[in-house]
C-alpha cells in the first residue's frame, strides 16, 4: 500500500471530504439495492468534482473496498456493498467502451480505466493475505469484477497475466469458497479450444479431483465447452453428491447441443439420470430432455428417438417418452397418417402412447389414431414374416424390434369387435405354431392371449392345443408302395395306352366322315384317359401327416409357452389342460438330455409346484438333486424354486426343521416349531437334511451368481420370518465384508439395502442381530492369513453392526444397544488383550446407553470397574475411561450401590459368557485339526473350519493405529 500512503501524503487536506462523502455513499448501498441507481449518480458527481484528484478518489474508493475485505460470513449488507462497488467500476469502463470519443471523454475513460485497474492490482497483490476473509473477497470482487465486463471492455495484458497466475494459486487454496470465487474469476480468461489452457487444465484438475461439491459445481458453471471439456460434464452425471449431478444436467441442457455427444453418450447420461435416486437429479434431467432435447429435435418425439440407440437402450427410450409425455407443456395431437409407415422409432412412440392414455384412461384417443384389430393383426403378422423371412441382419433386427413393440401394443387394444378378436387369435396361434418364431416373442404372445381370452379355462384350452400342434407339427412324408400295387398300376397304365390308340384311331375316322358332333365326344374320352394316365404316371405324392418332433428347439418353444401358461393363470393344476401339458411335457422335458431344454422344464415345474402344495411336496426332492448336480444355470434355477417354495409354504410344508446336520452349521432353532417333525425321522429323512443344507452351502459357492441367489434368498427369508436363526444372520454379514465378494455388485447392493431395512423393521430382528454380533467378529478375529476374512477390519464390522442395532431409525422403539453393551463387556473381559478386545473398548463409547435402567448402569459400572483392571492397552484404556464417565452421568444416585443379589446375577453371567467364549475357541481348534486331514477347498466366508492361529488376525498395534486414526478424525 505504498501508493496509498505517498498519495494520502501528497493531500491530506483533500483526502478526508472525499473519503467522508464517499464513506456516506457507501454506507447508504448496503440498506438496498433499490438505491444503488442513486449512489451511483452521486459517486460519479463526486469523482467528476474539479476538487477531487484521481489518485485520491482511487485511495478513497480502495479504502472502502478495503473495509468489506473483513467479513468472511455473507451477509446481505456486506454483499449489497460488493456489488454496488463492482457494478460502479465495470458500469463506467463499459460505458466508455460504447461512448463518443471525444477529449473529455478520452480522459473520463482513462480516469475510469485507471480506477479499475489500480483496484484491481491491489486486490490481486492481498489475494495471498493469511485471513481467509481478505482471501475470498479478493477473488470475488476480482471474479464479479471480470465476469461484469463488456464484451468490448479492454484490461491491460500485465494486469490479466497478473490476474491469472493469482487466480490459479488460489484454485488451490484451503477454503473451498476462496476456490470457488478462483474459479469463477477465471472464467474470462480460459480458452476451450487450446489443448495447452492453463485454465483449461486447472478447471479438469478440480472438477475431478476436488474434494469440495461446491467447487466442482462452480467449475461446471464456468468452464467453456469443446471437444476436449464435453466429457468432463458428462462424467459429473455421475458424481456423488446429488447438487454436482444435477448441475451438470442443467449445463448439458442449457449449453450443450445434442448432437456434440456420440449417441453412447447421450445414452449413458439420460439411462443414469432418469434412474438417479435423487428427485432433484430426475428432475434435471428431465429439464435437460424437454427443453434442450426435444426442442433440438422441433418437439417432434420421434425425430428425438432417431438420435437415440432405441433398439438396444429401449428400457432408457420408453422412459424418456414417458417424460415427454409427463412433463411436456406441448398439447399433443394424434392422428392416423402418424402411424404409417411403421419404423423402430414409430412403433416404440404408439407403445408408449397407447400404454400411457391406457393408464390415464383415455382409450377413446387411441380408438382414434389406430388402425382396427383386423388390419392391426394384418400388420403384425406381416412383421413377423418378414422377421423370419429376411436375409439381412440389419433388416431381421429391425423387423424384430417392431414385432416386439406392436405385440405390447396389442395389449391395449380393445377387442369387443369378435371379428378382430378372432383375426387376431388366428394371426397369433399362426405365429406360435412357425418353426421359425423367436423364443422372444412367446411371453408378448401369451400376455396378449390372457387379454384375448378373459376366460382362463379357455385360454388353457387353447393353449393346450397351441403347444400339441407345435410338438407334432405338419411333415410331408411319402406312401410306401409294395411290389404287387406298382404291378397293378403299370397294367392300368399299358391298359390306357391302348384305349388311347384305339380313340385317337377313332376320332380321325370320323374327322374325316365330317362327323363332328361324335368327334367331340372321342375327343372329351381322350382327355379323361389322358388324365387317368398322367395320374398313374406320376410317383406317389407326399401325405402331410402329424408326428411328434424330438428336436430341442421344438420342445424348447413348447416349455417356454407352458411356463408363459404358468406364471399367469390360478387354475388348479387338476384342470385337465394343465394336467396334460405337465404330464406330457414337463416332467419327460425334466428328463431330456439338452441343458436347454431341461432348465425350462425344472422352471415350469417350479411354477407347477407354487400353483399345487402337493406337486411341491412330490419333487422337492428333485430341486434338491438339481441343485447339488446339475450345471451352474440349472443349480441357480433350482435353487430359486426352493426359496420361492419355502417363501410361499412355509419349511414345516416339507417336514424340515431348521436343523442341518452334515452341512458343518450349528443351526439348531426349529423356526416353524414343528416338533413332530423331530419325532418323525423317518419322515424328514428323505428332505429334513436338505433344504437348509443346500441353501446354506451356496453361501460358500465358488460361483459369484449362486452366492447372489442364497444371499438374496436368506434375504427374503429372514424378512418374511421365515427363518430367524442368528448364524445365518452372521454368515450374510460375513458375506457383505468378505473382499472375495467385493465384485459382486448385485451382492453387495443387495445386503447393503437388506440389513438396515431388516433391522430397523422391528425390534426383534435387532435382538437376532444382537445375537450375531460376537460370532462375526470372532470369526474375523480368528481368521488364518490364507483366509480373505483376515483383512477384514474388525473396525469397520463392529461399526456397521453398532449401526444396525442402534435406535437412529427406530421410530418408536429404543435399541437393544442396553443389552448388546453386557455382551461387549464381558467379551472384553475374556480376552482383554486381543485385538477384538480392544476394538470393542472403541465400540463402548459408541453405545447408545442411555436408556439403561439405573439398575443396569450401576452394574455397568461393576463391569466397568474390572475392564479398567483388565485392559492394559492405553488406547483401550482411554476409551473406557471415557465409556466410565458417560456412565457416572446416566447414574442418578451414585451412593447408593448395587444390592448383593443383582449383583451376584451380574457374576454369574459374565462366568457364563466365558465359558461359552472358551467352549466355542475350543470348538474352533478342534474343527481346524479334523480340517487339517481333509483335502483344503476354498470357501467365501464361513465361520466353521477356520484355523486359530497363534496371534490375532490384526495385531494390537493396527488396532491401536485405527482406533487413534479415527479419534483424531472425530476431533
Amino acid at each position: 500500500m505504498a501508493r496509498k500512503k505517498s498519495s494520502r501524503g501528497g493531500e491530506a487536506s483533500a483526502a478526508p471530504t472525499v473519503l467522508a462523502q464517499m464513506q456516506a455513499i457507501f454506507a447508504s448501498s448496503q440498506k438496498s439495492h433499490a438505491n444503488h441507481d442513486k449512489n451511483m449518480r452521486l459517486l460519479r458527481d463526486l469523482q467528476l468534482q474539479p476538487t477531487t484528484q484521481p489518485a485520491e478518489f482511487q485511495d478513497a474508493f480502495l479504502a472502502n473496498t478495503c473495509h468489506l475485505l473483513l467479513r468472511f460470513k455473507r451477509e446481505p449488507a456486506v454483499e449489497r456493498c460488493v456489488d454496488f462497488a463492482v457494478q460502479y467500476m465495470t458500469a463506467a469502463e463499459n460505458e466508455d467502451g460504447e461512448g463518443d470519443a471525444d477529449a473529455e471523454g478520452e480522459g473520463e475513460a482513462a480516469t475510469d480505466t485507471q480506477l479499475l485497474e489500480h483496484v484491481v492490482r491491489e486486490l490481486v497483490s492481498i489475494s495471498g493475505a493469511k485471513d481467509k476473509a481478505v482471501r475470498f473477497r479478493a477473488c470475488q470482487l476480482i471474479s464479479k469484477i471480470l465476469n461484469n465486463l463488456s464484451e468490448s471492455a479492454e484490461v491491460d495484458e500485465d494486469l490479466c497475466s497478473a490476474i491469472l497466475d493469482a487466480m490459479l494459486v488460489r484454485t488451490k487454496d484451503k477454503i473451498p469458497a476462496v476456490r470457488v470465487q478462483a474459479v469463477n474469476a477465471l472464467q474470462r480468461l480460459q480458452n476451450p479450444m487450446d489443448p495447452e489452457c492453463p485454465v483449461i487444465a486447472e478447471y479438469r484438475q478440480r472438477v475431478t479431483t476436488d474434494s469440495s461439491p461446491d467447487v466442482r459445481r462452480a467449475v461446471l458453471r464456468q468452464i467453456g465447452l469443446s471437444n476436449l471439456t464435453l466429457p468432463l460434464i458428462i462424467e459429473r452425471t455421475r458424481d456423488i453428491k446429488e447438487l454436482v449431478r444435477q448441475q451438470a444436467f442443467e449445463v448439458l441442457g442449457r449449453k450443450v447441443d445434442m448432437k456434440a455427444m456420440t449417441i453412447s453418450a447421450r445414452m449413458q447420461t439420460l439411462r443414469e439420470g432418469l434412474d438417479d435416486r435423487s428427485p432433484a437429479v430426475r428432475q434435471g434431467c428431465t429439464a435437460m430432455l424437454v427443453d434442450g432435447w426435444l426442442a433440438a429435435a422441433d418437439h417432434d418425439p420421434k425425430a428425438l428417438l432417431r438420435c437415440l440407440d432405441v433398439e438396444t437402450e429401449t428400457d432408457t427410450c420408453q422412459k424418456a417418452l414417458e417424460v415427454l409425455l409427463q412433463s411436456s407443456s406441448k398439447t399433443w395431437t394424434f392422428t392416423k397418417a402418424d402411424f404409417e409407415p411403421i419404423d423402430c422409432e414409430t412403433a416404440l412412440w404408439w407403445r408408449v402412447v397407447a400404454q400411457h392414455f391406457t393408464a390415464t384412461n383415455q382409450d377413446d384417443v387411441i380408438e382414434k389414431c389406430l388402425p382396427v384389430v383386423k388390419q392391426f393383426s394384418q400388420i403384425i403378422a406381416q412383421f413377423l414374416e418378414l422377421e423370419a423371412t429376411v436375409e439381412d441382419l440389419d433388416e431381421k433386427m429391425q423387423a424384430q424390434f417392431i414385432s416386439m413393440q406392436l405385440l405390447k401394443l396389442a395389449l391395449t387394444l380393445d377387442y369387443t369387435d369378435e371379428v378382430g378378436r378372432r383375426a387376431m387369435a388366428k394371426v397369433l396361434r399362426e405365429a406360435l405354431v412357425s418353426p421359425s418364431l423367436l423364443l422372444e416373442f412367446v411371453e408378448p404372445i401369451i400376455n396378449v392371449f390372457k387379454v384375448l381370452y378373459a376366460d382362463e379355462s379357455e385360454r388353457a384350452r387353447t393353449i393346450a392345443e397351441i403347444v400339441s400342434d407345435i410338438h407334432e407339427p405338419i411333415q410331408a412324408k411319402e406312401e410306401v408302395e409294395s411290389k404287387a400295387e406298382r404291378r397293378q398300376r403299370e397294367l392300368k397304365l399299358a391298359s390306357i395306352k391302348i384305349e388311347l390308340l384305339e380313340l385317337r384311331d377313332k376320332k380321325e375316322a370320323l374327322v374325316q366322315g365330317e362327323q363332328y358332333a361324335e368327334a367331340e365326344e372321342v375327343k372329351q374320352q381322350i382327355e379323361e384317359k389322358q388324365k387317368q394316365k398322367t395320374e398313374l404316371s406320376q410317383e406317389r405324392q407326399a401325405v402331410q401327416v402329424r408326428e411328434p418332433s424330438d428336436d430341442p428347439a421344438v420342445w424348447a418353444m413348447c416349455l417356454n409357452v407352458i411356463k408363459c401358461l404358468l406364471s399367469t393363470t390360478k387354475l388348479r393344476l387338476n384342470h385337465p389342460a394343465l394336467a396334460g401339458l405337465i404330464g406330457r411335457f414337463v416332467i419327460p422335458g425334466v428328463q431330456r438330455a439338452d441343458p436347454v431344454v431341461r432348465d425350462t422344464a425344472i422352471q415350469c415345474l417350479g411354477l407347477a409346484a407354487l400353483l399345487e402344495k402337493q406337486i411341491a411336496q412330490t419333487h422337492v426332492l428333485l430341486f434338491l438333486q438339481v441343485a447339488q448336480v446339475d450345471q451352474e444355470a440349472l443349480q441357480m434355477s433350482a435353487l430359486k424354486i426352493l426359496f420361492d417354495l419355502v417363501v410361499v409354504y412355509g419349511l414345516g410344508a416339507f417336514h424340515v426343521s431348521e436343523t442341518t446336520p452334515g452341512a458343518g452349521e450349528d443351526v439348531d432353532e426349529d423356526v416353524d416349531g414343528n416338533e413332530d417333525d423331530q419325532q418323525q425321522p423317518e419322515k424328514s429323512a428323505a428332505s429334513g437334511h436338505s433344504i437348509l443344507t443346500v441353501m446354506l452351502r451356496y453361501l460358500d459357492s465358488e460361483s459369484a451368481d449362486l452366492r447372489t441367489v442364497a444371499a438374496e434368498g436368506f434375504a427374503r427369508l429372514l424378512t418374511l420370518h421365515h427363518v430367524t436363526n442368528p448364524q445365518i444372520v452372521a454368515r450374510l454379514v460375513l458375506l457383505f465384508f468378505n473382499p472375495a465378494t467385493e465384485e459382486d455388485t448385485r451382492l453387495r447392493q443387495c445386503l447393503s439395502v437388506f440389513f438396515p431395512a431388516y433391522a430397523f423393521a422391528s425390534r426383534a430382528h435387532q435382538e437376532i442381530i444382537e445375537q450375531a454380533v460376537l460370532p462375526v467378529l470372532r470369526t474375523i478375529q480368528h481368521a488364518p492369513k490364507s483366509s480373505p476374512l483376515h483383512s477384514i477390519k474388525l473396525s469397520e464390522v463392529s461399526d456397521f453392526l453398532l449401526f444396525v442395532t442402534g435406535r437412529e431409525s427406530m421410530e418408536r422403539d429404543t435399541g437393544i444397544h442396553s443389552s448388546l453393551v453386557f455382551r461387549l463387556a464381558n467379551e472384553i473381559l475374556s480376552s482383554p488383550s486381543s485385538a477384538l478386545g480392544v476394538c470393542l473398548c472403541k465400540a463402548l463409547t459408541s453405545l447408545q446407553v442411555e436408556t439403561c435402567s439405573s439398575v443396569d448402569v450401576k452394574s455397568l459400572l461393576v463391569l466397568a470397574t474390572q475392564l479398567e483392571e483388565a485392559v492394559e492397552n492405553k488406547t483401550a484404556a482411554k476409551h473406557i475411561a471415557k465409556f466410565v464417565a458417560k456412565l457416572h452421568e446416566l447414574d442418578e444416585d451414585p451412593e447408593q450401590e448395587l444390592d448383593a443379589d443383582a449383583l451376584g446375577k451380574l457374576h454369574a453371567a459374565t462366568q457364563q459368557h466365558r465359558d461359552e467364549h472358551e467352549a466355542e475357541v475350543n470348538a474352533l481348534r478342534q474343527d481346524t485339526e479334523a480340517e487339517a486331514e481333509r483335502p483344503k477347498r476354498k470357501t467365501a466366508g464361513r465361520r466353521k473350519k477356520k484355523s486359530v492361529p497363534d496371534t490375532d488376525s490384526e495385531s494390537e498395534e493396527d488396532i491401536d493405529e485405527d482406533i487413534e486414526d479415527e479419534d483424531e478424525d472425530e476431533d
